[in-house]
């Protein structure tokens, strides 16, 4: 399945995967992005990046803190 618009992307980083802890996000419309509650702007930088990739690809986005990559764990359709 791929990542698109309104479905639930459990993440995981090298750092995060170690501790087994994922973080997940569902990409959503700039006027119902909530950071706080894993709603990501469909034009946000990790969202782009997230498009049309699948279970077990990597993500690779520029962050304000530096380049980061998550592996997608999952893609669930809600």
């Amino acid at each position: 399945m791929l990542v698109v618009v309104l479905c639930l992307v459990p993440l995981s980083s090298w750092k995060r995967k170690a501790r087994g802890e994922v973080v997940k996000y569902q990409i959503v419309g700039e006027d119902e992005a909530d950071l706080k509650l894993g709603l990501i702007n469909i034009s946000s930088p990790i969202a782009r990046a997230l498009i049309g990739k699948e279970e077990g690809d990597v993500a690779v986005f520029q962050a304000p803190g530096g380049e980061k990559r998550y592996e997608i764990v999952a893609v669930s359709y809600i």
